[in-house]
C-alpha cells in the first residue's frame, strides 16, 4: 500500500511541476499543489510519529532515558532512507505553495526556484520508488543488486 501511495505522489508531483513549468492548465494547478501540500504534510506527520515511535522505543523500560532520547534521534537520522523522505515531502510542501504567477519578478520566489526545487524533489521521489521496489518479492533482488553495485562505485 506504501508503495502505490509513493507512486501517487510522485505522479501527481511531476504532473504539478510540468504544468507549472509549461503554465498548463492554469486552473488546474492551484488544486493540484493543494493536494500535493495535504499529501506532503501528512507524509511528513507520518514521519515525526515514526521519529517518536523510535525514540520511545529506545527509552522504554528506563528512567533516566535523556541519553536514550539522543540514541534514538541519532538512529532515526543516520537512516538514508528517512532523511531522503523528509527531504522529499518537506522540499515537496516548499515547492507546491505557489505564491506567484509565472514572470512575476515582484516575488521574493521566482518561478524558477520552484521548478529547480521541484526537480530535485521528483528526482529523489524517483529515487525514493526505487527503494520501494526492493520490497517487491521477485524484482526486489534486482534492486537490491542495483543498490549494491552503485555504493561500490560511490
Amino acid at each position: 500500500l506504501s508503495f502505490f501511495i509513493n507512486l501517487l505522489f510522485l505522479s501527481l508531483l511531476t504532473a504539478y511541476h510540468f504544468m507549472s513549468i509549461r503554465d498548463i492548465g492554469l486552473d488546474y494547478i492551484s488544486k493540484l499543489g493543494n493536494i500535493i501540500s495535504i499529501m506532503s504534510a501528512a507524509r511528513l506527520t507520518l514521519e515525526l510519529v515514526d521519529l517518536l515511535d523510535t525514540v520511545i522505543a529506545e527509552c522504554r523500560g528506563n528512567c533516566k532515558c535523556n541519553y536514550k532520547i539522543i540514541s534514538g534521534l541519532i538512529t532515526y537520522m543516520t537512516n538514508p532512507e528517512n532523511i531522503l523522505e523528509i527531504f522529499i515531502y518537506s522540499s515537496s510542501l516548499v515547492s507546491s505553495l505557489r505564491t506567484c504567477e509565472a514572470y512575476d519578478y515582484d516575488c521574493p520566489v521566482y518561478m524558477y526556484e520552484h521548478s529547480r526545487i521541484g526537480g530535485i524533489t521528483v528526482l529523489a521521489g524517483c529515487l525514493n520508488l526505487l527503494l520501494f521496489f526492493q520490497l517487491l518479492p521477485y524484482w526486489g533482488i534486482y534492486f537490491v543488486m542495483f543498490l549494491t553495485i552503485t555504493q561500490t562505485f560511490i
